[in-house]
């Protein structure tokens, strides 16, 4: 959990240290434990995963803000 904005957002980020990103967006009414068999696969691929829960408060700017936090200079 994270708190962008003044609200806490699920946060979920887990894969190799040091490899590219992917950056999933959550869908709304899903827990970030939901794309836990898509990260694996990704994982499998050599690539890391940050999995942004759904809110509706959450601007682009907010997740660029979101990734700035983590360490994240570039994702796809």
């Amino acid at each position: 959990m994270m708190t962008v904005d003044g609200f806490p957002i699920p946060i979920g980020v887990s894969g190799p240290e040091n490899s590219p990103v992917v950056v999933v967006l959550g869908a709304a009414q899903q827990a970030v434990a939901a794309y836990d068999a898509v990260c694996a696969r990704l994982h499998t691929a050599s690539l890391r995963t940050v999995v942004v829960g759904a809110d509706e408060r959450l601007s682009p700017k907010a997740v660029l803000a979101l990734l700035d936090t983590l360490g994240v200079r570039w994702a796809v």
